[in-house]
């Protein structure tokens, strides 16, 4: 079935990809009353003109917004996800790097865990987020550190000129799976309040085909409910025109049970993930003629608790608890300098206390961290064809300053009259090992140094439009040296330790076409992406291992996806198509009957809808299939995904 799907999808896509490519130049509508053309071009600051970046889309995200953050990654984005299983852990991979070298920020506030240096993009539902932007590359430390791959925003929108709204959205959906999301949102042009509500569980018993016992059987996953809700409300006030006050606050807790691997024939168990967060930030700026400043404080603190217990022999296992306190404070300007130049100064202090103890063992460690990060850029425009910036970080951290950062880069207007543009830039990085890595019990390793990456882009973009069509798309290639790169390590007590033994070189090629065409009341959209990923290990960790010159672990060299918009008078029809290669789960890549490989998928998924409007109001009623194919895949080695199954949404909107 895989083989099958693959072969005819791949295809498709290109033939996708040439009709619209085709239609923008050869486009004629016969009774069309041709007018002179009018080009609408978006204002975007000059800070980020010269970045390599993706916006995504917001008819995307309406499509998915009762899915978590990791599937719409997946399925919109370049960024390569690894999910463990549906509702479980999900963590995002740039360019062939690491979990950890991945930052996530949330209103300016970095939300990566300083215990495990990652997120879990399962626990991000879409519906909280108004604005998702992704950094490439060195584009990312304007923002911050450690992002050696790249960084994803997370924004929220008071929305001063929105009405009075109140929203209500119903899921129901295969395997005992039931959403309820709500929001309201009121206010005027001097104070607003914005309050989301979400609720979303599921039995997860969904049947998969156990490639791991012989004979292979039809199986049905057990142990994996969850459940996962919180809300987020804001208040957002403008004391005057020149300042405004943003006030937020997220709180959410989550119940994971989780399955044991495909292969587990052991005695019965009871595996569960307990997850409480509170993020709160109060946020001041003030406006001026030759600038803006703003000022920043915000906590985050999470709870997580982790319990193993053997049935059949009343033993429990594991009981482990920690806590994560986190404060944030940000000091930013943002300066005119001149009628075409620009003076970015920014300072931050952060402050990380944590804890783990597990009760059964009586091991853990307590640990805090300070963070003090300086930062200056300067952005010029230089006639009318040139964007131009550098930017200089410095950071302390552990008792010690890290090497200077510095970043540089341009943006080059190519044609005159045509919106096609070459982009580049250079930069170095560096990413603090996680406390984990320091002082994990047993096997922190306190001497472990920062990873260090050199990074280089270049890129082309171009867009096209006029009163019936539009079409963008840009090609980057990319280019990543990273020395000191942290892999835990077997020692010869019988438990694991990090060090920094590998230098890995990533490179490879990311591809990103979208295109709108209108006729009458029909509207065509195609979004497409594509990444080529070479992430390889430059330094063998010892004499007898065989991964120097070979592809990282999981990180498939091939991946794309696309999705496929199709409206008339309020139906709709989407498809949304991804594509994953090859992945190996061993470090030499090996393909011997002995060791695993997972192979590629492709998963289709389909949206089919309607809306009305009903008064002051709006109805309507979606219908998905996912996975349409019934594909039988792997995202991580002997954690089985679900196969085709179905959700109804039903949505009120005043």
């Amino acid at each position: 079935m895989l083989q099958n799907n693959t072969k005819y999808s791949l295809p498709l896509l290109v033939m996708l990809t040439w009709w619209m490519t085709w239609t923008v130049q050869s486009a004629d509508y016969g009774d069309t009353i041709r007018i002179k053309e009018v080009q609408v071009v978006k204002s975007m600051p000059l800070y980020d003109q010269p970045l390599i970046t993706m916006k995504m889309d917001s008819l995307s995200m309406k499509y998915m917004e009762s899915r978590d953050l990791s599937q719409l990654l997946a399925f919109k984005s370049p960024v390569h996800i690894k999910s463990t299983g549906r509702g479980a852990l999900s963590t995002a991979s740039f360019r062939g790097t690491d979990a950890s070298h991945t930052k996530v920020y949330w209103n300016g506030i970095r939300i990566n865990s300083p215990m495990l240096g990652q997120v879990d993009f399962s626990l991000i539902p879409v519906w909280l987020i108004d604005d998702l932007t992704l950094l490439f590359g060195g584009s990312s430390l304007q923002e911050g550190s450690g992002a050696l791959g790249g960084a994803v925003l997370l924004e929220n929108q008071p929305g001063w000129n929105d009405p009075l709204n109140l929203s209500l959205h119903q899921e129901v959906g295969s395997f005992g799976t039931f959403g309820t999301y709500a929001r309201i949102n009121m206010g005027d042009n001097k104070i607003r309040s914005n309050t989301r509500l979400y609720w979303n569980r599921s039995e997860n018993n969904y049947p998969y085909l156990n490639t791991d016992v012989i004979p292979n059987r039809e199986e049905r996953l057990q142990q994996a409910a969850y459940h996962k809700g919180g809300v987020l409300q804001e208040i957002y006030v403008r004391p005057g025109e020149k300042s405004d006050l943003a006030i937020r606050l997220w709180y959410q807790d989550a119940l994971r049970n989780l399955p044991p691997v495909m292969s587990y024939e052991g005695s019965d168990r009871t595996e569960k993930q307990e997850d409480q967060s509170l993020k709160t930030s109060l946020e001041w700026n003030h406006y001026r003629r030759n600038g803006s400043v703003t000022l920043r404080s915000a906590y985050a603190g999470t709870e997580m608790g982790y319990h193993l217990y053997q049935i059949d022999h009343d033993y429990t296992q594991f009981d482990t608890r920690s806590l994560e306190n986190s404060l944030y404070n940000t000091a930013k300007a943002d300066l005119k300098t001149g009628r075409h130049s620009r003076l970015r100064l920014r300072v931050d202090y952060n402050l990380h206390k944590v804890s783990i103890l597990d009760q059964v063992r009586e091991e853990g460690y307590q640990h805090k961290r300070n963070e003090f990060s300086l930062l200056a850029g300067t952005y010029h425009e230089l006639g009318s064809d040139w964007v131009v910036y550098a930017l200089l970080r410095q950071e302390w951290a552990d008792g010690r300053w890290l090497p200077l950062m510095p970043s540089a880069g341009f943006k080059f207007h190519i044609v005159k009259g045509q919106a096609l543009y070459l982009k580049g830039n250079l930069s170095r990085n560096y990413n603090l090992p996680s406390l984990n890595d320091l002082y994990w019990v047993p096997g922190g390793n306190p001497d472990l140094k920062p990873e260090n990456s050199k990074n280089t882009d270049l890129g082309m973009e171009y867009a096209f439009g006029n009163k019936f069509l539009s079409i963008s798309t840009s090609l980057n290639v990319y280019a990543a040296w990273v020395k000191d790169w942290i892999i835990w390590m077997p020692t010869r007590f019988r438990y694991w330790e990090p060090e920094n033994v590998a230098s890995v070189f990533s490179r490879g090629i990311e591809y990103q076409l979208g295109g709108e065409l209108m006729k009458g009341d029909w509207l065509f959209s195609l979004k497409l992406n594509y990444a080529y990923t070479r992430s390889t290990n430059k330094g063998a960790v010892v004499s007898t291992d065989n991964s120097r010159g070979k592809q990282l672990i999981y990180i498939p060299k091939h991946a794309g996806n696309m999705h496929l918009n199709i409206s008339k008078c309020g139906y709709y029809l989407n498809w949304s198509m991804n594509f994953t290669g090859k992945r190996y789960t061993q470090p030499g890549n090996e393909e011997s009957s002995f060791e695993v490989i997972l192979n590629p998928y492709s998963l289709q998924d389909l949206y089919l809808g309607k809306s009305w409007k009903i008064g002051k109001s709006q109805a309507g009623l979606q219908f998905v299939i996912y996975n349409l194919f019934n594909v039988s895949y792997q995202a991580v080695l002997a954690r089985p995904m679900p196969m085709r199954n179905y959700a109804i949404n039903l949505r009120w909107e005043i």
